[in-house]
């Protein structure tokens, strides 16, 4: 028996081509295409931490950064059918 939720079909994920040895997961999507910091500082919360606490905010800025290029380095790993590591 598979159990797939539909929103992890609905974006991109296809459990059950896992188990058909087919791709499992298909990236549809392109790229990030401005620095985070570009679009978060669009949003009034965070432009308010950088007024409160520049220090923090320019840290947390980097982390989340940092996690953004990992996670799309993973997803581009996982659309990959054989899985590898490279591009």
């Amino acid at each position: 028996m598979i159990v797939a939720c539909s929103p992890c079909i609905a974006h991109g994920y296809y459990p059950r081509l896992a188990v058909d040895g087919g791709q499992p997961f298909h990236l549809d999507s392109k790229p990030p295409r401005i620095p985070l910091e570009e679009y978060i500082y669009t949003e009034a919360h965070y432009r308010m931490l950088t007024q409160s606490d520049p220090a923090e905010a320019r840290e947390l800025l980097v982390l989340a950064q940092m996690d953004v290029r990992d996670r799309w380095a993973r997803y581009e790993q996982l659309s990959r059918k054989d899985g590898s590591h490279d591009a």
